[in-house]
């Protein structure tokens, strides 16, 4: 987990992407300036705190392994057959469902609209 200055926090990708295209917090709401040097890695400084993480939030991110967790638990009790529709609000959440699409294999195909 990483802390913008501005106080949000992100999974730690996410925000070396977002600081590297955009050099400010990625939320439409706050944009204000983020530079790298500013940036506050939580597992740096409490490493205690991510060793308590589990591997798909530290992977993927809290969003996409919440709806990974989501996903394995409707598999686990109604088989591993069942399809089903994952509607996300922000496309770039939805475009980030392509990482572990790729190593978890629980889905075949992500449209975005």
């Amino acid at each position: 987990m990483s802390i913008l200055p501005c106080g949000h926090r992100f999974h730690r990708t996410c925000t070396e992407s977002a600081v590297a295209s955009n050099g400010h917090c990625p939320l439409p709401a706050c944009r204000r300036p983020a530079p790298a040097s500013l940036v506050t890695h939580v597992g740096e400084h409490w490493p205690a705190f991510c060793q308590a993480v589990g591997p798909l939030r530290r992977r993927f991110g809290s969003k996409i392994a919440k709806v990974l967790e989501r996903i394995k638990a409707i598999h686990s009790t109604e088989g591993e057959g069942t399809k089903m529709l994952v509607f996300m609000q922000w496309d770039a959440i939805a475009a980030q469902l392509e990482r572990p699409r790729s190593c978890c294999c629980l889905w075949s195909t992500v449209r975005q609209a």
